[in-house]
Formats: C-alpha cells, sequence, structure tokens
C-alpha cells in the first residue's frame, strides 16, 4: 500500500474527503457516504488548512448538490478558515466569474445559508468575502446583492 501511495497525495496531506471533493460533483453519492454522520472527516484539513468545502467553493463552486451536501452534514465547515484565514464564502467571491452566477447560485445560498456569519469574517488582510467579490469579479452585482441580503455590511 505504501509503495503504491501518491507523493502528491502525501505532500497535499489530501484525504479521501478531499480528493472526492475535486471530482467536481461527480462523486456526489461517494461522497454523501462517506460524510453522512462523520462530521469529523468534513473537518480533516489539507497541509494548506483547506477543507474538502473550501476545494468545492474554489475550484467547483458548480457543484450545487455536492457543496450544499457538505454544509448541511457540517456548519462548521462553513466558518472554518484556512491557513490564509479564507472561509470557502471568501474562496467562492474571490474566484467567481459574472458568467458563472447561474451555476453557482445555489452553492452561494448554502454557504449563507449554513454558515450566514461567514459574510462578517475577515482573512488575513482584514478582507471580508464582500471585499473580495468587490475586488475581483468583473461584475459582482449578483454576488453582491445576495450576500448583502444575508447581513454583510457595505462599508
Amino acid at each position: 500500500p505504501e509503495a503504491a501511495a501518491s507523493p502528491c497525495l502525501a505532500i497535499s496531506g489530501y484525504l479521501p474527503v478531499h480528493i472526492l471533493a475535486q471530482f467536481q460533483g461527480e462523486a456526489h453519492e461517494s461522497m454523501a457516504a462517506l460524510v453522512e454522520g462523520y462530521e469529523q472527516g468534513l473537518l480533516a484539513r489539507s497541509r494548506s488548512g483547506k477543507l474538502a468545502l473550501h476545494l468545492l467553493a474554489e475550484f467547483f463552486p458548480g457543484a450545487e448538490k455536492t457543496m450544499e451536501l457538505v454544509c448541511r452534514c457540517c456548519r462548521k465547515a462553513c466558518l472554518s478558515p484556512d491557513n490564509a484565514s479564507m472561509t470557502p464564502l471568501h474562496l467562492l467571491a474571490a474566484h467567481t466569474r459574472a458568467e458563472d452566477w447561474q451555476a453557482i447560485a445555489g452553492s452561494l445560498r448554502a454557504l449563507l445559508q449554513w454558515g450566514k456569519s461567514a459574510v462578517l469574517l475577515q482573512d488575513e488582510d482584514g478582507n471580508t468575502p464582500v471585499h473580495l467579490a468587490a475586488l475581483l469579479c468583473p461584475q459582482p452585482d449578483l454576488l453582491l446583492a445576495e450576500m448583502l441580503r444575508h447581513g454583510a455590511r457595505a462599508g
């Protein structure tokens, strides 16, 4: 078993839950079987401090069903910062393009429903998810409106 282990996995610190998060929602049933009733698995961190939810939010925000599943099974994951103090909501806000809005709307709603106070949390540079959306999203109107409706502050 050790001889077959990937050196990339050892370096990244990824566990099965992190690997499944990278299947862009195609592994939803496998993820469901792995996480239902096993909150600790969803709180497992990679070497960069990322949870499976961070990976979903940053790289695969369109995996709405899987994002909803993870948020519902582990509310703590919605509020957990990585090593750069970024929550999954920070990552989603920082990596969303206007043309992605329809694909990520459900994931954004799940993060806001299960981790409502994440809209107020700051990363290591003092940015909230609203700051990141305003700075990095080419047309942030819909993203900002949704976060403001859930208690984010504009100032």
